[in-house]
């Protein structure tokens, strides 16, 4: 029962929570002084920009939105906070929705982290890893690819603002990503290589060429 992958829903997990204590066991104890000055210290490692202020999130609308007219521009013009009953399902928003006018009922179906669904007790949910089924509730968009390591630090008190892209803009926002990483991925042969060269005082090419 000590899995590090708790769901609270089957009874049972490790619930982090304010005043819990948390230890650690490891054998590390800083980087030494003589090498933080070090070129290998100067990656160029994508960063997310977590500004003071809002937070704002691009979203893909599916098809659920046309069950609900007017929820396009509402969100798009309106603030949310982060509730703190949020947790690994989804985080809560609290903030103003609207809900299909219509009885009919919605098939329940699989969902992409990221989901914003509408409940009935005025909500909106951006569903997290330990999403399920939808239950019937209405989807209205999908946080772009980019966006999730960002919902994935929005806090209790958070404020988000949602912005609607099209499909072509997530796919360039995913390919400038991508290019970033390929720009992390030759840096850290270059770095290594100047990290030898510092240390031994060698002039000639990359040591671990040789092994």
């Amino acid at each position: 029962m000590g899995s590090t992958a708790p769901d609270a829903r089957m009874g049972f997990g490790q619930t982090v929570t304010s005043g819990s204590r948390i230890e650690l066991d490891t054998a590390f104890h800083g980087f030494g002084r003589a090498l933080t000055g070090s070129p290998l210290f100067r990656l160029p490692v994508p960063a997310l920009r977590l500004t003071a202020g809002p937070w704002d999130i691009e979203v893909l609308e599916t098809a659920g939105i046309r069950s609900i007219p007017g929820i396009r521009e509402l969100i798009e013009t309106s603030a949310y906070i982060v509730s703190p009953s949020s947790d690994h399902v989804g985080l809560r928003l609290t903030g103003p929705v609207r809900h299909p006018h219509d009885t009919a009922e919605i098939v329940s179906h699989g969902v992409p982290i990221g989901a914003l669904e509408i409940l009935h007790a005025d909500e909106l949910i951006v569903l997290g890893r330990y999403r399920s089924l939808t239950a019937g509730y209405p989807i209205v968009g999908v946080a772009t690819q980019t966006c999730l390591p960002l919902l994935g630090q929005a806090g209790p008190g958070r404020e988000l603002r949602f912005r609607w892209v099209d499909r072509d803009s997530a796919v360039h926002r995913i390919a400038e990503r991508a290019a970033e990483l390929r720009a992390l991925e030759r840096a850290i042969p270059v770095r290594w290589c100047q990290v030898f060269q510092c240390i031994t005082g060698a002039d000639g090419g990359y040591a671990g060429d040789a092994g």
